[in-house]
């Protein structure tokens, strides 16, 4: 049995699958890019991105990664260094930028995530400018530590931090701490817990 589209709109589809499986597809762009931005610091090395998530309830921003969606014909490369500047103001280039590979972001939809990594260390911070939508007016980015990156409430973090830890180095010159693998644990721990 094939595919049985239920609605089509200007950003979803919704689409019956094999008789039982629902899953939507975002038809106004290509994916999402997810960018771990790092710099060379014994203290708060990751920049994290607070935006109010409203599909998820919050009135106020909350700590999650930078991302934002890939245009139709846009490359993944190129759309990750329009969302650094846009949301965090480096100015990076594509080659700067580490491929983390791809990811399915939910078993429900088809919407692939691009993952990527850079590190800033060496490069001035300018102003973001955003991008003028509603869900971005209260948006900001910090420097934040590495357990409250993996701790935060998006599993995309917590999945760049991993695979850019594991070669041990960013693009040949940032190696992430062992400190890191304890944060992880510790954060696991406290899931399990029910202490996050």
């Amino acid at each position: 049995m094939g595919d049985k589209i239920l609605y089509e709109g200007k950003w979803l589809s919704i689409v019956e699958r094999d008789g039982w499986y629902h899953f939507s597809r975002e038809t106004a762009r290509a994916g999402v890019v997810y960018v771990l931005v790092l710099r060379d610091a014994l203290t708060h090395p990751v920049l994290g991105r607070y935006e109010i998530c409203p599909a998820h309830g919050d009135v106020e921003p909350v700590l999650t990664s930078l991302s934002g969606g890939i245009g139709v014909g846009q490359d993944p490369a190129d759309a990750a260094v329009a969302e650094v500047y846009e949301e965090a103001g480096y100015r990076i280039t594509r080659h700067q930028l580490v491929d983390l590979g791809k990811v399915n972001l939910t078993k429900s939809t088809d919407t692939i995530g691009y993952l990527y990594a850079v590190d800033v260390s060496d490069l001035e911070r300018g102003d973001a400018p955003g991008d003028g939508s509603l869900g971005e007016e209260k948006s900001y980015c910090n420097w934040v530590s590495e357990d409250a990156a993996l701790m935060c409430k998006c599993p995309v973090m917590a999945t760049l931090i991993i695979r850019a830890g594991n070669g041990g180095m960013l693009g040949g010159q940032w190696a992430l701490p062992t400190s890191w693998l304890h944060a992880a644990g510790r954060a696991w721990d406290s899931v399990m817990k029910g202490t996050a």
